[in-house]
């Protein structure tokens, strides 16, 4: 910031942030609601943490990812219908 002619109009990290709040700026943050449903939705992750599972560097990690979320799923960029198919192990 010492390199820039306007390092004086510039705020710190925390400066922003406490900036925002007093704006109303809720895009930054997370209601109390929000967090209790994050806590809810990672409690069973926590509890029952499931093995950690290696794979190659540079790669986009293992298929058995996919059971992580099950039954819901996401799909990887690899993954595209255009691309060649994934040819990782588990």
């Amino acid at each position: 910031m010492k390199e820039t002619e306007r390092a004086g109009q510039v705020l710190e990290a925390y400066e922003r942030l406490i900036y925002d709040a007093m704006r109303g700026e809720h895009t930054l943050f997370t209601t109390a609601e929000g967090i209790e449903r994050l806590w809810e939705l990672s409690e069973p992750l926590l509890n029952d943490i499931p093995p950690v599972r290696p794979y190659a560097v540079g790669t986009w990690g293992p298929n058995a990812i996919h059971q992580l979320i099950a039954p819901r799923a996401w799909r990887l960029p690899f993954e595209r219908s255009w691309r060649r198919p994934n040819t990782l192990a588990d």
